[in-house]
């Protein structure tokens, strides 16, 4: 009884309620032991201005969260006996209202709950065990970031239409199906991130001009692939794993792009120029039926990885000055004419030419010393192997599939080689021992 009785009123004096709330609040609680020190998965933001909330209406909200989600089998349990505030993955403000709840891998399961937290401006749920259909989230009107991970998560992508400071958005789940909403109610959003199995045809998200970042990508969506004319900040576009097909945009007023993936599609007809896109960084085009000659692409300082495989481009291999490229994906496509010895590209790591139509010798790579990765195989090349001596950190070189002849070179400049494939080429004599490459696990000729 004594300790009952000091308990109710510690409680009182940490909340700041009367003992007939306290009485309720106690009915919904089991006493646990106290959570480990508390760690945050994502950065902190400034938050907004605090909302009208309270503290025992937060304290009890999060009760019902924490009994709705298993918190009882949860890997860091809360301590209901303890102020809010040291409650595993809540940050609360000075006045003891909830600002954020974020949780990840900490075996929450059950239906997600749509809470009452007029604080809130980040909810951060990245469980795999949490289910039910998403939300509307129609109480937490001052909430900036939301972010959902489940794939057991389902129904579709609410419209949030009572979320209008809402700036961040990523929600992750399989079996989450529908359309796309506009979102136009949110007008503030800038990064979006959907995944899931949706259907139907890709907004243009015309009422979202503060976007920057637009990552989508969902099995059955189909139709043309919008031109975001209405998003003139867009910096990061990523449409991938879609059924969209018809032609790239041209996408001229996007000066800003930095990021551009629009891999595994249905995308077709001839790629546009990106030759006035200087700031570009990745460019991803693979996996589609694009044809004709490779795109028009900017003299950029900034362009580090270009990947245009599995697509049917023709024509020859262009050697393009871009000096930070470090990765040259071109392979299953229809390219003719020779080799380039990419001279302009010193930074290359890996280059992928294979499964083309590409004649002639092989350049021996002297202005390429960082690379690490060469596949040129199922080509029609002819010669004889060089002794790549300038590129000494090589590490997997095919060859296989051409009309190579002569012996096959030593190596002796290549100790790093760990993987070496010449077979299926008119060469004459035995392998050598390649005595300088201690490294090498698999050699095919």
């Amino acid at each position: 009884m004594m300790l009952t009785r000091f308990f109710k009123i510690f409680l009182a004096c940490t909340f700041f309620i009367s003992m007939p709330e306290l009485n309720e609040l106690q009915a919904q609680i089991k006493l646990k032991n106290p959570p480990p020190r508390r760690t945050k998965p994502v950065k902190k933001p400034s938050p907004p201005p605090v909302a009208r909330c309270s503290r025992k209406t937060d304290s009890l909200e999060l009760v019902k969260f924490y009994n709705a989600l298993g918190g009882p089998d949860w890997y860091n349990k809360w301590d209901l006996a303890q102020p809010v505030s040291t409650w595993h993955g809540v940050t609360t403000s000075k006045s003891g209202c909830v600002l954020e709840i974020i949780l990840s891998n900490n075996n929450l399961k059950g239906t997600l709950p749509n809470p009452v937290l007029p604080g809130l401006y980040q909810l951060m749920i990245d469980e795999p065990g949490v289910q039910g259909i998403i939300p509307n989230f129609n109480n937490l009107a001052n909430l900036k970031y939301l972010i959902l991970k489940s794939d057991l998560l389902t129904g579709g992508i609410p419209k949030f239409d009572k979320l209008p400071e809402l700036e961040y958005l990523d929600i992750s789940s399989s079996q989450v199906t529908g359309t796309i909403p506009d979102l136009d109610k949110t007008p503030v959003l800038e990064e979006l991130y959907l995944s899931g199995n949706f259907s139907g045809t890709l907004p243009d998200f015309g009422k979202l001009p503060k976007l920057h970042t637009l990552d989508i990508t969902g099995t059955n969506l189909e139709g043309k692939l919008p031109a975001f004319e209405k998003i003139p900040l867009l910096r990061s576009l990523r449409i991938s794993g879609t059924k969209i097909s018809g032609k790239i945009p041209d996408w001229a007023q996007h000066v800003h792009l930095q990021n551009l993936d629009l891999s595994d599609n249905a995308l077709s007809d001839q790629a546009p120029s990106f030759a006035i896109h200087s700031k570009l960084e990745t460019l991803n085009l693979s996996g589609n039926q694009l044809a004709g000659p490779l795109p028009a692409l900017p003299v950029s300082v900034n362009l580090s990885e270009l990947m245009l495989q599995d697509n049917r481009f023709d024509g020859e291999l262009k050697d393009y000055n871009m000096p930070k490229l470090r990765t040259l994906w071109l392979q299953n496509n229809n390219l003719r004419g020779a080799v380039p010895d990419f001279k302009g590209m010193p930074e290359l790591r890996a280059i992928d030419l294979s499964n083309n139509k590409l004649s002639g010798a092989i350049p021996n790579f002297n202005r390429l010393p960082l690379l690490e990765n060469l596949n040129l195989a199922h080509n029609q090349l002819t010669g004889v192997i060089p002794n790549f001596v300038k590129i000494p950190r090589l590490l997997t070189l095919q060859l296989n599939d051409n009309q190579l002849t002569g012996k096959i070179p030593e190596f002796s400049n290549l100790p790093k080689l760990m993987t070496l494939h010449f077979y299926n080429n008119p060469l004459k004599g035995k392998p050598p021992k390649f005595k300088k490459s201690p490294n090498l696990a698999e050699v095919k000729s």
